[in-house]
């Protein structure tokens, strides 16, 4: 048994902030020092963000970021909004999979940073009965590592990703799940899609479905850093892989091709009646489920020809 591999993000954390005080010993930072299981479910719990620094010492990009983090003007409005956790990272390729072991339950998008050593800092919100990744900041691309490297730009994005983080978590009605009951939920759904049992889209409406495949994965669409309302790119990558497969299958048994009638069905998963009233004493917002989007497409009979036409095929 290696007791170093169990608490290895544990001292991920502690080698940041020995870092971190080494060189800003007057900072107002407060970094959380419990486990990173701990400091999720902190964020859940207490329904705040936490902003997590994935520090490379070895990349001078990164060193640059905690001299911000140090600025008292970013330092003042993060201790006032966020939980805040670091961790040093570096390009030993055992120590990020170890670490990497700690963080499974997140995303994916931050097990790539942390296999490939990359510096970033992440902003991970409370949702609803988890968290979720709702803006990255990589330290390696951001606009500031221009032929000026200029670092107060580097300060602009840093408050200006802090200040759309903050007003998202502001307009979110977290009193809009209290008493929410998969019956409810389900049929929030199936005003927001539409009342009919099934949608069909012609060859020339699928931007409509691929619009509403988004919808029914993610939710609306929020605001972004630059202030646009969309939804992020791994959002639209994963819905766009999901419509081309939903589109291939259409195909093998639409009578007219690329016309998909599709509906959208959301499967409620609850645990036991006894576990959910434990766990609604315990949290009190509710009804605890976990929603799964179900896509269901609509077989279309061929006519006798194609029949015999496949049949010859055959």
């Amino acid at each position: 048994m290696n007791i170093y591999n169990d608490f290895v993000d544990e001292v991920a954390n502690y080698e940041f902030q020995k870092i971190f005080y080494g060189k800003f010993r007057s900072s107002k930072l407060k970094f959380y020092s419990d486990s990173f299981q701990h400091c999720l479910k902190e964020v859940a719990e207490k329904r705040k963000p936490l902003l997590f620094f994935l520090h490379n010492d070895e990349v001078e990009k990164s060193d640059r970021y905690c001299e911000l983090l140090a600025d008292p003007s970013v330092a003042n409005l993060i201790c006032e909004k966020f939980i805040i956790m670091g961790w040093k990272i570096s390009s030993a390729e055992e120590y990020c999979k170890n670490l990497a072991d700690k963080i499974l339950i997140v995303t994916d998008e931050v097990l790539t940073y942390l296999e490939h050593a990359r510096p970033a800092i992440f902003f991970i919100v409370p949702n609803r009965d988890s968290v979720k990744v709702q803006e990255v900041i990589d330290v390696n691309t951001d606009s500031a590592d221009g032929p000026e490297n200029n670092s107060d730009t580097s300060i602009e994005v840093l408050i200006s990703t802090i200040n759309v983080v903050d007003k998202l978590l502001a307009s979110y009605n977290y009193d809009s799940f209290k008493n929410m009951t998969s019956a409810k939920y389900q049929q929030w759904m199936y005003d927001e899609l539409g009342d009919r049992d099934y949608d069909s889209f012609e060859y020339d409406e699928h931007h409509l479905l691929r619009e509403k495949i988004r919808f029914a994965m993610y939710g609306p669409p929020k605001e972004q850093i630059d202030g646009t309302i969309d939804y992020e790119p791994k959002q639209k990558k994963e819905s766009e892989d999901l419509y081309d497969k939903i589109q291939a299958k259409n195909n093998e048994y639409s009578k007219w091709k690329d016309r998909i009638v599709i509906a959208f069905i959301y499967n409620c998963i609850e645990p036991l009646a006894a576990e959910n009233e434990k766990r609604k004493k315990e949290d009190s917002k509710g009804d605890i489920f976990t929603p799964l989007q179900v896509f269901v497409l609509r077989k279309c009979k061929r006519s006798k020809e194609d029949k015999e036409t496949n049949k010859q095929k055959k």
